[in-house]
């Protein structure tokens, strides 16, 4: 979490200098949520949506590219095959599912926390789990529907003169996605020294990717699903809920130094 929160400030400091978004821009470009979830709070907050999704595409397309690579040269595919759960899907049991998790979404938006539709339905999910309670795997459909669903919520928000005055912007956010795996696989090396589990699986976890895509990229690789599925959930709903105030207190101090 800590890790998550000085990327963030290291990529705001990276996009401010080199681009010429305002603060509000560059903090929710760099803060590593998911990318939904993040133009969703930076659209809350009045940034540039087009250059927050932008932001978040790229850095999840390169990471996405990049690590099965950089594992698969490694040689460290297969260390831990373990996938938890249930594996077949249950009519009942997937209606129940939807339901609960409709009612936690729900619950949270009458609670008026941030993303409810994401962090309600994901904590009855994580309970439900934790309790071993396996109602239904979800259809294989389901899960790239999602992927689909929220791309298609990134591209609707770009304006048509994005693609001409945002090549500098692109760049400096690749460069700050290398830079940010490159610090990844030093932490998650560090880790080891205190955990059990497998380097890879460790620096798996603390990639700047999506939780989606870097459980499929740990279930291909055989490389600890629930470990890394863990920190990707921990750390997103940490940056979720602590992005906006975190942005307040910081919009509000450079206000009255001004």
């Amino acid at each position: 979490m800590v890790f998550a929160l000085a990327l963030a400030f290291l990529g705001t400091a990276i996009l401010r200098r080199f681009t010429d978004v305002d603060f509000k821009t560059a903090w929710f470009s760099s803060a590593i949520g998911g990318a939904s979830e993040m133009a969703n709070l930076a659209e809350r907050h009045g940034a540039r949506i087009d250059r927050v999704a932008t932001a978040h595409s790229v850095r999840v397309l390169l990471v996405v590219v990049a690590v099965p690579f950089i594992f698969q040269w490694w040689g460290v595919a297969g260390l831990d095959p373990t996938v938890p759960g249930p594996r077949d899907v249950h009519g009942l049991g997937l209606a129940a599912l939807v339901a609960l998790t409709m009612v936690g979404g729900a619950a949270f938006v009458k609670l008026r926390l941030p993303n409810p539709w994401v962090l309600g339905p994901m904590l009855v999910a994580m309970l439900l789990t934790v309790s071993n309670i396996e109602l239904s795997a979800l259809p294989d459909y389901v899960p790239k529907a999602g992927q689909l669903l929220i791309g298609w919520s990134l591209g609707h928000r770009y304006r048509p003169d994005f693609f001409r005055a945002a090549p500098r912007f692109i760049a400096a956010v690749a460069g700050f996605t290398v830079l940010a795996l490159m610090l990844a696989f030093g932490v998650g090396a560090m880790l080891s020294l205190w955990s059990a589990a497998p380097i890879p699986t460790l620096i798996l976890g603390t990639t700047p990717g999506g939780i989606a895509e870097m459980a499929i990229t740990a279930k291909v690789l055989q490389l600890g699903v629930p470990v890394v599925t863990a920190f990707h959930v921990t750390r997103m709903v940490f940056v979720v809920i602590v992005t906006g105030p975190i942005y307040t207190y910081l919009a509000r101090k450079q206000s009255n130094s001004a």
